[in-house]
């Protein structure tokens, strides 16, 4: 098993995330070790379950990331898409043993009609799309909730969004966006 649990701090009170290839960061060589040892064993993995979810994305896959991240007890994120950025998006339960999982929504504002349940090492991979990969988590009001973070990204976000959305309905999300900021009224599509 990967030395990731020895990152987990049990004293965080606020919303965290470390990411494990910035440079700023204490104990930066070990962490840049855990990455570089992440990326060798999982990357494969993470290009087949693309493959598999969105065989078209593959072309735009730039790099990967990875970080730990902390919820505390009573905090709630709440509902989102992931930004374009990000081609594949994976979630793996660390710790503690009992939580809450991931709640997926049909969209930005109906409550949840499922749930990744909770399970220490289980993973959830999903590629996003503009309106269908709505979700959010929180902690459970006991523990801090900790998971590994592990997304495919892309620099190429126009092109992920064409792919998405095809061409009149991207063509469409841009005139709708210029026209708001025109008028000050934020995107529906952000």
């Amino acid at each position: 098993m990967l030395k990731v649990v020895e990152y987990l701090n049990p004293s965080i009170t606020e919303k965290s995330t470390f990411n494990l290839a910035d440079e700023s960061v204490s104990g930066q060589d070990m962490a840049k070790e855990l990455a570089q040892e992440l990326e060798e064993h999982y990357l494969p993995k993470a290009m087949e379950t693309l493959r598999r979810l969105a065989p078209h994305k593959e072309i735009l896959v730039d790099y990967c990331k990875f970080a730990l991240q902390s919820t505390p007890p009573n905090y709630e994120y709440p509902i989102h898409l992931d930004g374009p950025g990000k081609v594949l998006s994976g979630v793996i339960y660390m710790a503690p043993r009992k939580s809450t999982g991931t709640f997926l929504h049909m969209n930005s504002k109906l409550s949840a009609f499922d749930e990744v349940t909770w399970e220490e090492n289980r993973a959830f991979f999903f590629s996003r799309t503009p309106n269908d990969s709505w979700h959010s988590y929180k902690g459970d009001g006991k523990n801090i909730r900790w998971v590994l973070i592990f997304n495919l990204m892309t620099n190429q976000l126009n092109k992920h969004e064409l792919l998405d959305l095809g061409y009149f309905r991207f063509q469409y999300r841009r005139i709708a966006d210029r026209i708001g900021k025109l008028f000050g009224i934020k995107s529906r599509y952000a």
